[in-house]
């Protein structure tokens, strides 16, 4: 969850299971790479839907973070 709030501009950590809210996927000038859709499953998973037209894009942002610290 917190690796997830590291990248997106919704409160993730906040939602309840079985909840889901639209956010923002940003880049580490809070500019908008993208839109997703995060549900919480349970306390420890979290299922994400992102736009396939993005794909490449998404995949590329996330490559830049630091999985360890979630830093960017």
């Amino acid at each position: 969850v917190e690796f997830i709030e590291s990248l997106v501009v919704g409160d993730i950590g906040g939602l309840a299971s079985g909840v889901g809210t639209l956010t923002l996927f940003t880049n580490a000038k809070g500019g908008i790479i993208d839109d997703l859709i995060c549900n919480r499953v349970s306390d420890h998973e979290l299922y994400v839907v992102s736009n396939a037209g993005r794909r490449d894009a998404d995949q590329a942002q996330r490559a830049q973070v630091d999985m360890k610290t979630g830093t960017r």
